[in-house]
């Protein structure tokens, strides 16, 4: 009995802290201190550049593109700011969009009502 195969052994935990270390948990949690990277909103831009206005699209593309680059490089604020405006270049171009639809569609609607038969 006295050979050590039988000896309680120590859980993780105290182990790590018997070291002089954190525990595990602790240690993750530390290395672990970025914020959740923002959305791109990539999709939404590129929508918009196919299907709404070209000239917001391109920007809200290149905005999108800069979001990972820049958490990736440390800089969450840049890179929160980068998701701000390209959703916000997006959506810009999406309701100029749907302005010039109701323009068109309101141009269609007055000229057909002028027709005199």
């Amino acid at each position: 009995m006295g050979d050590g195969l039988n000896a309680p052994q120590a859980d993780s935990a105290t182990d790590s802290k018997t070291r002089g270390g954190r525990s595990p948990e602790k240690q993750k949690g530390r290395m672990e201190n970025k914020p959740q990277m923002p959305d791109k909103h990539l999709a939404l831009a590129i929508i918009t550049t196919l299907l709404c206005c070209l000239p917001t699209g391109i920007v809200a593309i290149i905005k999108a593109t800069k979001v990972e680059s820049l958490y990736h490089a440390g800089d969450y604020a840049g890179a929160e700011k980068a998701s701000k405006e390209a959703k916000g270049w997006s959506l810009i171009g999406l309701w100029i969009a749907v302005a010039g639809w109701v323009v068109y569609i309101l141009a269609m609607v007055i000229g057909v009502a002028s027709l005199s038969y």
